[in-house]
């Protein structure tokens, strides 16, 4: 499959790449940034919030097996149809990771590999949050995440977007790896005569001046009949901007489905700030269709309670 990399960079502005490394490394310091920064308020209750719950959960001998549950990752596979679909993509098969967190529950590691090991797709994507912590060198989480990689069969190589967890200094290390990064990008990949247009922005959550929710419309309109476009976000925030600008699948993480949700699957906490809906798992807003990966690996406390972990392949068809 030939690949092409499409720039989309801001008139007046010949890197794009540049102007986003200063935005995000001036948010990272603190200025401006809308959540999560250690320190903040916002993160101390949440991380009080946290101990609460490891001690309650211990206290009523249920952490072990929330534990096991965090271990218990499945593989999920959704197929999509779409009437515009180019005849070439029929059947086009898609591998999403989201949130593996990897460094803070490293035994989710070999179940994830034997999931992708016999899955052969044409394209790995992945939306976000691959260390646990927010900042500093994360050498663990990095070479869990180059097993994976090395597991997984795809033709087309490996395209990603970073989350609220991943700073500005992962990026070289990450495209090291193999992984090629949407930093506000695009890219194209031709299969015959049709087109899978990617674009992927930067984490609309606790980064929304880094993320150039623009792009979407920009891209949009470079979209022709015979391409079919992807979007690539690390959370459900920007489904509005996205259904607008044409966007066929909308492909995003962040909430791990809520981690610890209700018995009927609903999410007690989210992180979301807008989008609630659209939370956990398969979704659509007006024309196009979302999907929220629940998660492969965990966040604050790795266990799980009325969610699993996954691993998600999408197939994408032809037709109503």
């Amino acid at each position: 499959m030939k690949t092409t990399h499409v720039s989309d960079c801001e008139p007046g502005e010949p890197d794009a790449r540049a102007a986003w490394t200063r935005t995000r490394r001036r948010l990272e310091r603190g200025r401006g940034r809308a959540s999560g920064a250690p320190g903040r308020p916002r993160l101390r209750a949440f991380d009080v919030a946290v101990r609460c719950t490891d001690v309650a959960l211990r206290t009523l001998g249920l952490y072990e097996r929330g534990h096991r549950n965090a271990l218990d990752l499945q593989l999920v596979r959704y197929e999509h149809r779409f009437p515009d679909l180019p005849a070439a993509l029929d059947g086009y098969r898609v591998l999403h990771l989201s949130d593996l967190h990897l460094d803070g529950m490293l035994e989710v590691v070999d179940r994830a590999c034997a999931l992708v090991r016999d899955e052969p797709v044409d394209l790995a994507v992945y939306t976000g949050d691959y260390r646990e912590g927010y900042r500093g060198p994360c050498p663990e989480a990095l070479a869990a995440l180059q097993q994976i990689m090395t597991a997984v069969d795809s033709r087309a190589g490996h395209v990603g977007v970073l989350g609220n967890h991943d700073g500005s200094e992962m990026v070289a290390p990450l495209e090291a790896l193999g992984l090629r990064l949407l930093l506000n990008e695009s890219i194209v990949l031709a299969r015959g005569d049709a087109r899978v247009v990617i674009a992927g922005t930067d984490d609309p959550h606790d980064y929304p001046a880094a993320a150039d929710a623009d792009l979407l419309q920009r891209v949009g309109a470079r979209v022709g009949p015979g391409d079919f476009y992807l979007a690539l976000i690390h959370s459900a925030e920007l489904y509005d901007a996205a259904a607008a600008a044409g966007v066929d699948l909308y492909l995003c993480g962040h909430t791990h489905g809520g981690q610890i949700a209700t018995p009927r699957g609903r999410p007690l906490i989210t992180h979301l700030r807008r989008g609630h809906a659209f939370a956990s798992g398969l979704w659509r807003y007006g024309a196009m269709i979302g999907v929220t990966h629940r998660g492969v690996g965990t966040s604050g406390l790795p266990v799980r309670f009325y969610t699993r972990g996954e691993v998600v392949v999408h197939t994408l068809r032809r037709g109503e």
